[in-house]
Order: structure tokens, then C-alpha cells, then sequence
């Protein structure tokens, strides 16, 4: 499938339209009640559902093992009707288990991974909804994700298939997962839309969005993420993090994010760790109008991010009022930031980046530099290959400052 049939694809295809029967887990023995563990029995439900609609319109808890969704499935979840965990003290889950796969369709799922209930120390593998090495079209809209000892949703591979593929999200909110609202791992043709990604805590990275694969052969091929809203993150709104995508297999990474909006993050964009030395990774990031406002430190931070032959482009960013932490560091104020730490023992080249008509505006008097671009170390290697392109509306008084750098600015 082609990468414009496949948005087409989730474009046309009427929800619900191959549905020939509509059961209910009370049929195989669920009672529903909020209470009652009723985990055998959703699980005999879904089994027995494979073909049908299966509606879910109570309230029901089950243990940690979760629940395991075969091909062919669609669940419908009604108003007010949700799953929640019981108590449990389990480091790893998964509550919906989408896992070597196709066909699948989750409407409306609300999942509560309780993590007050857990007496788990350590660990951050409780997945709400984990959707791995997935062959066929997924399809989740509208799920809620709350509590959850790790992530909100998880899209990785399995050990049958490296990536999922062809995977559409709509409208997932998360809210108080401890690790990531959304961890994006390994996938070919992902596409999510107008997701809400909120208060991330807990153990790290603890953000709204992390695209991290685990290693050389995992793949970030066509993601598309569509007017994500980032809210009080303990970590950064939205990360990429690449350094175990680098090895002996060349990567191709394909990725565009729109109409980011991030509300006091610690960072609201943070792009991390990419070693151009250690292996060849080629392809384009793009970020179109990301906003940043009141972030506790960077709108947009670029941290030991190598230049190599991968290329990103950030596309009229605004950034409002960062470092409401009242930083006096040159780095963590910085509204928007190129650097390496002055600990970092690393010494490839930077860059490689294109920025395009950024907008910072913020009254806070402890921002002295409006756009920093330092190799903080001793050794002060070069940056290189960095683009500022149509300087929008700078402070007063806050200049760039890149001692180091070698920046063309374009008019």
C-alpha cells in the first residue's frame, strides 16, 4: 500500500461498516460492577467476539495480565464504560494487548491503569494500550489512557515482526501516565490525530510524546502526527531521542509533526542523541508550527545532535515566555537551543538543521539570548550546518549567541 492510499484508506472506510453482529461481555459471564474481577470473562468475550462488534458499556476490573485482542476484532466502548486495573504490584502490562495482528478496530476505550493500586517498585512497562508487530490496519479512536505505570499508548515491534504497520490513531488523551503519554518505537505508516497528552510523571523520559526506537533495526518509516497538544510534562512535550537507531543497518526516518501546541512542559520540543558516527541514518524530520509557551525551560532544544545525513527542519516556531523555572543558565533559558553540555565527552560535528521565520516572545527578564548555538565542553567543537532562515520577532536585547557556530542566516 502506498503511503497516499493508505491516508485515504483511513479517510473513507466507514466505522463500523463490516459489522454483521453486536455481543456483550455480560453474555459470557462479565458482571460489570467495578468491583468484580472480570478479567476470564472479557477475555472469553473478546475471543468469542472475533468478527462482531463487542460493546462494552460497564465498568470493569481486571488484573494485570490484561486483555489479548485477536485479528478481526471491534470493540465499542459506550459512554462511562471503561476498564480498570485492580490492585496489583506488576512492573509491566499491557490493559489492550493488539499484539502480531491485523484488522482491528477500538472505539471509545477508556483505560485506567490505577497506579495508585500498584505496589510495584520500580519499572515503567505498564502500557495502557501496547500495539506491537501489528500487519494489518489498526485502527484506536478515541481511547483514553490514564494512570498507567508506563505509557499511555506503546506502538513497538514483537519478536515475529520488527514494526507495526499501518496504524491510525484519533483523538487518544492521556492523562497522569508515568512514563510517556504516547512511546512511538518501531512503525511503517503511522498517523495520529489531534492527540492530548497531559501531566507526564513519574520516572523518565516523562514525556507527552517519545519517538525512541529500542535498536539498529527498528524503523520510523512515514509518521504523521497531526495538531498534538502537550500539557505540563515532566519531561519534554515531545522527544526524539535516536542514539539506538544508529549501528550496521542503514535507517531511513521519515517524520512530520503539525500544529504542535505545548503548554508548560519542561521542554516543549527536545531532539536528543544522535551520533552520526555510529551509523547511517538518512531521511527528514520536519516540525510545521510547533507553539511553546511557558515551558520551564527550552521552547526547542537540540541536545549532542550529530550532523550527519539526517536533516530537520523546524517551520515557523513560536515560542512564549519560556523559563518560567527563572534559569539563570545561558542554555537552560535559551528559548530556543543548539548545544553540547559541558560535561559531554562526545566530539562529532553538530547541525544539520534548517530553522525557518522563529518567533520568541516573552517579557521574562531572565532570557539574555534569544537563540543559543554553543558547544559548552572545552574542547568547543564546531556546530555546523545550521540554517536560520527569516528571523521573525526577537526580545529586545536578548541577540543570538553561538561563539562556536558556523550559522547561515537567510533572508
Amino acid at each position: 500500500m502506498q503511503r497516499r492510499e493508505f491516508l485515504k484508506t483511513l479517510a473513507v472506510v466507514p466505522l463500523g461498516a463490516d459489522i454483521v453482529e453486536s455481543v456483550t461481555p455480560e453474555k459470557f459471564g462479565a458482571v460489570g460492577d467495578g468491583i468484580t474481577d472480570d478479567t476470564a470473562a472479557l477475555q472469553k468475550a473478546v475471543n468469542e467476539a472475533v468478527g462482531k462488534r463487542l460493546v462494552l458499556s460497564r465498568i470493569y476490573r481486571l488484573t494485570s495480565a490484561g486483555l489479548t485482542i485477536p485479528s478481526n476484532s471491534h470493540l465499542f466502548f459506550t459512554n462511562n464504560s471503561r476498564l480498570e486495573l485492580l490492585a496489583h504490584s506488576a512492573k509491566a502490562y499491557q490493559i489492550l494487548r493488539v499484539h502480531d495482528v491485523g484488522d482491528v478496530l477500538i472505539e471509545n476505550a477508556s483505560v485506567n491503569g490505577r497506579r495508585d493500586l500498584n505496589s510495584a517498585v520500580g519499572g515503567e512497562w505498564g502500557m495502557g494500550i501496547s500495539v506491537c508487530g501489528t500487519t494489518g490496519q489498526v485502527r484506536i479512536i478515541n481511547p483514553v489512557t490514564a494512570n498507567c505505570w508506563g505509557d499511555g499508548i506503546y506502538v513497538g515491534s514483537t519478536k515475529t515482526q520488527g514494526y507495526c504497520e499501518d496504524v491510525y490513531i484519533s483523538k487518544h488523551q492521556a492523562e497522569n501516565n508515568r512514563r510517556q503519554g504516547m512511546s512511538v518505537i518501531s512503525v511503517k505508516r503511522l498517523v495520529v490525530d489531534d492527540p492530548i497528552w497531559v501531566n507526564t510523571n513519574g520516572t523518565a523520559p516523562r514525556a507527552g510524546l517519545d519517538i525512541e526506537p529500542n535498536k539498529n533495526t527498528d524503523r520510523l518509516d512515514f509518521i504523521r502526527i497531526n495538531n498534538p497538544k502537550t500539557i505540563n510534562c515532566a519531561g519534554a512535550g515531545i522527544g526524539i531521542v535516536l542514539g539506538a537507531l544508529t549501528g550496521a543497518a542503514d535507517s531511513v526516518v521519515d517524520i512530520r509533526i503539525s500544529g504542535h501546541e505545548d503548554s508548560g512542559s519542561a521542554v516543549a520540543v527536545e531532539f536528543v542523541n544522535y551520533d552520526p558516527t555510529a551509523g547511517n541514518i538518512s531521511g527528514v524530520i520536519e516540525f510545521l508550527s510547533p507553539t511553546s509557551k511557558r515551558a520551564k525551560s527550552n521552547g526547542i532544544a537540540f541536545r549532542e545532535w550529530g550532523l550527519g545525513r539526517l536533516r530537520v527542519k523546524v517551520l515557523n516556531p513560536t515560542v512564549v515566555d519560556n523559563n518560567t523555572s527563572a534559569s539563570k543558565s545561558a542554555a537552560a533559558s535559551a528559548p530556543i537551543l543548539i548545544s553540547r553540555a559541558l560535561g559531554s565527552r562526545n566530539t562529532y560535528l553538530m547541525g544539520g538543521i534548517l530553522i525557518e521565520n522563529p518567533v520568541v516572545q516573552t517579557p521574562n527578564t531572565a532570557i539574555v539570548n534569544s537563540i543559543v548555538i554553543n558547544d559548552f565542553t572545552a574542547r568547543a567543537t564546531a556546530i555546523q550546518d545550521v540554517t536560520i532562515r527569516k528571523m521573525g520577532r526577537m526580545p529586545p536585547g536578548a541577540p543570538m549567541f553561538m561563539p562556536n557556530a558556523v550559522v547561515h542566516l537567510e533572508q
